[in-house]
């Protein structure tokens, strides 16, 4: 199976979902009548959807040399599907493969959000459901991922924050409430936190 089938297998669900029902995004920064963003769109949906229904083969493909050509085809079936043009180039968004507490991530820097709720950074934390180790043996079928947001927001004062969510296969969203400085290491560091 090639990158752009897992793409469009996994995205049929997501534009039905968004034909039906839209996800809360502050009034502040979008009508009713526009939905969310691209970049929302993009980083809260398409990504989330690919990574979390195959977190092991998501990360292969993106920290592969293939990772630009899988990212230009999300975002081409995004743009397709909102009927707009993609509002930033590939080019703009950056990954980075680490380790949160002993385990395979891959965080990718998006282009700088405008709309609250957009997020800096997403990052898909791997992990063995089963309790395996995480090595060369492992089986595809015990791992598991968990899929992490650095969104825009604003304190009650209108002063700038960051804010640290999560989101499930399901579509649940959680937030944390504040969220570390807009660097790849300290959103490592806050993802540290967690209990995985």
């Amino acid at each position: 199976m090639t990158a752009g089938d897992i793409i469009r297998s996994k995205l049929i669900g997501i534009f039905d979902f968004l034909k039906r029902k839209q996800p809360e995004v502050s009034l502040e920064t979008t009508s009713e009548e526009s939905g969310p963003s691209f970049h929302y769109t993009l980083a809260h949906f398409a990504l989330r959807t690919v990574a979390l229904a195959d977190p092991l083969r998501f990360l292969a493909i993106v920290a592969s040399p293939d990772g630009f050509r899988f990212l230009q085809s999300l975002i081409d079936q995004v743009a397709d599907h909102l009927k707009t043009d993609p509002p930033f180039d590939v080019s703009e968004i950056s990954f980075h493969p680490r380790r949160v507490k002993n385990l395979p991530c891959i965080v990718l820097v998006m282009p700088s959000p405008t709309e609250v709720a957009e997020a800096y950074m997403v990052a898909c934390v791997l992990m063995s459901h089963s309790g395996k180790p995480l090595d060369a043996n492992i089986r595809p079928d015990d791992v598991t991922g968990r899929y992490f947001t650095l969104e825009k927001g604003f304190h009650m004062d209108g002063s700038p924050r960051t804010v640290l969510a999560e989101w499930d296969r399901q579509g649940s969203h959680s937030n944390f409430g504040d969220g570390p400085d807009v660097t790849v290491d300290a959103f490592l560091e806050a993802l540290a936190g967690f209990n995985f």
